[in-house]
């Protein structure tokens, strides 16, 4: 009996450092890690335990992502302070975590005003530390090159 116990301790352990190295790894969403773990260890553990599991390996990594949020926010008001024609919006909630963000510098802004006649968007899925889109907004010049008009991040 005694045995068993440690053997699930070992293999419960073995499964959460797993979880560990997968959450790091580009694009590995629970619902991928959950198919990983039922390959490798034969057993089905719930979506949110993994989710659980994946948000606390990226806080311990990363720190608490209202720290980043306020961060983010504190920089761009420094530099919308600084820099003239830059611009930016955001939007936290009550517990001070980050639900959306755009930005646009003076010459993204101009840039938009010559070339706005085809404006490329193409979110980019939770791929960034909020696991938010990110939306980028670009224009094509009269040269046929792409040029950035703003950034947003938003839920």
């Amino acid at each position: 009996m005694l045995d068993e116990k440690i053997k699930s301790k070992v293999k419960n352990k073995e499964i959460e450092e797993f979880i560990k190295e997968e959450s790091f790894k580009k694009i590995q969403t629970p619902v991928k890690i959950k198919e990983r773990i039922k390959d490798k260890f034969g057993i089905e553990l719930a979506y949110k335990q993994i989710s659980n599991l994946c948000s606390k390996q990226r806080v311990k990594k990363f720190g608490d992502p209202s720290e980043d949020a306020n961060s983010l926010k504190d920089l761009c008001m420094k530099i919308l302070g600084n820099v003239s024609g830059f611009y930016f919006n955001y939007k936290i909630n009550d517990k001070q975590v980050l639900k959306s963000l755009f930005f646009s510098t003076k010459s993204m802004h101009e840039g938009f005003k010559l070339y706005n006649n085809l404006l490329i968007m193409d979110t980019i899925f939770s791929a960034n530390r909020f696991r938010m889109p990110l939306l980028p907004g670009t224009v094509v010049d009269n040269e046929g090159k792409t040029m950035l008009t703003f950034f947003s991040l938003a839920f």
